[in-house]
């Protein structure tokens, strides 16, 4: 073979080459263009059915029902025995609401002085409130302190009374 036949032959394949080459990237410029187009319809349908899904099904709420904890009793029965006087400001009470009852001793920490009239104080308004539980903390501690005490003195000198009653 000569040098010209190579060189026309290298050529061909050259030509082969950079055809093939473009005839990729017309494919994959036109797969890219279906996708996208594909993705398209896929976001419109989608949606088209989520607005479908929101108009047919509302959405139900429901309400919890509070357990009766009897506290509302209480409040009542304290709020007919008290004068409507804030404990913390000494202003009048108009209105007595549940918010204006507050605690003493937390209802979580000593669930069974919940009910207790002597645990429950009465404040005018949520500053008050507020006002009263930072200002106890530390007698909270203490009162919390003598209690714990006190419920132990009381659990032993049950056990006492059961072992003489033997």
């Amino acid at each position: 073979m000569t040098t010209v036949e190579n060189v026309l032959i290298y050529e061909a394949l050259e030509r082969n080459r950079i055809y093939k080459e473009n005839k990729k990237k017309e494919l994959s410029d036109s797969k890219r263009k279906l996708k996208l187009q594909k993705a398209s319809e896929k976001a419109v349908a989608t949606v088209a059915k989520s607005k479908i899904k929101k108009t047919e099904r509302p959405k139900v709420v429901t309400i919890k029902k509070r357990k009766n904890t009897g506290e509302k009793e209480v409040f009542e029965e304290i709020r007919n025995e008290r004068p409507h006087i804030c404990t913390i400001c000494k202003k009048n009470i108009i209105e007595a609401q549940a918010r204006c009852f507050t605690h003493l001793l937390a209802k979580g920490m000593y669930p069974k002085y919940r009910l207790n009239k002597d645990n429950i104080a009465f404040v005018c308004s949520v500053f008050c409130h507020l006002y009263l539980d930072s200002l106890c903390v530390w007698i909270k501690q203490l009162i919390k302190n003598k209690i714990d005490k006190w419920e132990k003195i009381t659990k032993e000198w049950i056990l006492y009374q059961k072992s003489i009653d033997l």
